[in-house]
């Protein structure tokens, strides 16, 4: 039985209508977390049997520790970032169709190139992660085992200081970003190869590639049978 947090479900009501699968069953997030909710410096998965996010820093000195904002969400900033797994999941890990739901507000411009929202992959291999750029547009990265990424990014730059739900769907066909509830950007894409192994929230493989902003919401949804 999957468990979900109260404030993952809002998130998830509020912003786009519940997930189906292609036989019209509703589905629930097999890894989520609630980044309002923090335990012995821990942020538990409100999915049972989830594995939590612990805090982390390849930053030296390394930046304060993640604080909670009154208003919800955990505010990461120079380098914070929050450590954990999707091993063994369906969707992601056996590259059938899934999404990835992230409740966020974008604080400042990334430190780096680009900052990490979220990451769970081998580079240019498998998986995918989500990054803003720069320029502030949101991109997913999409890698394969033939060497090659593809890349989804939003049609405009984020606002900085403007609350998003951003979604973005991967059904065998194509990959599709939804930003507060309406479709925003589509792209021709296969699901991302096959990835099991571990996830960041708040920074991204590269030179500085920290997040600055808040962080209030993450789910990861099988959107096929089992």
């Amino acid at each position: 039985m999957t468990i979900l947090g109260s404030a993952v479900l809002a998130a998830l009501l509020a912003g786009l209508a519940a997930p189906v699968r292609a036989d019209g069953a509703n589905v629930a997030p097999n890894a989520a977390w609630d980044l309002s909710v923090l335990k012995d410096k821990t942020v538990p998965s409100t999915v049972a049997d989830g594995k939590p996010l612990t805090f982390v820093t390849w930053v030296n000195p390394p930046p304060p520790f993640p604080t909670i904002n009154p208003d919800g969400g955990m505010r990461f900033a120079h380098g914070t970032c929050l450590y954990g797994g999707v091993k063994g999941l369906h969707g992601i890990g056996d590259a059938t169709p899934w999404s990835i739901d992230v409740d966020f507000t974008l604080e400042a411009k990334p430190d780096g190139y680009c900052g990490g929202v979220f990451q769970a992959m081998n580079y240019l291999k498998a998986g995918m992660r989500l990054v803003v750029g720069q320029d502030l547009k949101l991109t997913t990265e999409i890698y394969h085992d033939d060497g090659k990424a593809v890349y989804l990014s939003s049609a405009a730059p984020l606002v900085i200081g403007k609350p998003y739900k951003a979604k973005v769907a991967f059904d065998g066909k194509k990959a599709t970003l939804y930003l507060n509830g309406q479709p925003d950007a589509s792209i021709d894409a296969a699901i991302p190869s096959a990835f099991s192994g571990d996830c960041m929230i708040g920074e991204a493989s590269g030179n500085s590639y920290h997040f600055n902003g808040t962080v209030r919401t993450i789910a990861l949804t099988p959107t096929a049978s089992p």
